[in-house]
């Protein structure tokens, strides 16, 4: 697994045996990065940076960058083209299967859109519905693999909280609900689902300080069509 820690840069370890492996920097990694996600294949893994490189606006104009897997090891990180990075400032990145990324772009309100993957390369980025944005700010998007669901966080006034949207059969996305199951008064954001689609992780901030929590992913299709109990949550803090 991968992580980010401000501005030492993204960091890893690796299960052996049921066992983890010491915390050993990326061989990727690059100064101000964090939030790396894989693909849904896990060949290749994206993060967000503010690092500079030719042709950006400075140190603080943040872009997603993609390292691939080879068979020497990760590549050397490279930054997503301009349909994506032209947006200043991500929160959260996503990918569905047939490569179309989310994120979450901060200023203004806060918004999720999603650039499309074509012919090999990203389409310009765009809003999802209203459905999904709202005049609250909305970011940490997570999709699932076939696009059937969204979760992310909505910052509304009275708190922040895990939201849910599901893709109709027009395309659209469903107007978003409250993960109820989830949510406190303490806040939740940062919500990812588990590979094998089972387990639903989130961070929680309870007396002031941000804790991994994770919860059976069932919140997340109990609300479609219907809902179910509150499941026993764990955390990990």
């Amino acid at each position: 697994m991968y992580w980010g820690e401000m501005e030492d840069g993204i960091f890893g370890m690796v299960l052996v045996d049921g066992e983890w492996s010491p915390r050993t920097e990326a061989s990727f990694n690059i100064p101000y990065s964090g939030e790396p996600v894989f693909s849904v294949e896990g060949d290749a893994l994206y993060f967000a940076s503010q690092h500079s490189h030719a042709g950006s606006q400075g140190q603080w104009d943040e872009d997603v960058w993609k390292v691939v897997r080879t068979d020497e090891g990760w590549s050397a990180p490279e930054p997503l083209g301009p349909m994506v990075n032209d947006h200043p400032m991500h929160w959260g990145v996503s990918l569905a299967a047939n490569g179309n990324l989310y994120f979450g772009r901060t200023g203004g309100s806060g918004d999720i859109y999603v650039a499309e993957f074509r012919g090999g390369a990203y389409q310009e980025a765009k809003p999802l519905g209203p459905g999904v944005n709202s005049e609250h700010g909305e970011g940490t998007p997570h999709v699932a693999p076939d696009e059937s669901y969204l979760v992310f966080s909505r910052n509304a006034p009275e708190g922040i909280d895990i939201f849910v949207s599901y893709r109709n059969d027009a395309g659209g996305w469903s107007e978003a609900e409250a993960l109820t199951a989830v949510n406190t008064p303490d806040g939740e954001t940062c919500p990812r689902v588990s590979p094998d689609g089972a387990y639903l992780f989130f961070l929680r901030r309870p007396d002031r300080d941000w804790k991994p929590y994770w919860v059976s992913a069932t919140v997340i299709t109990d609300l479609a069509p219907h809902r179910s109990a509150r499941p026993k949550e764990r955390t990990g803090g």
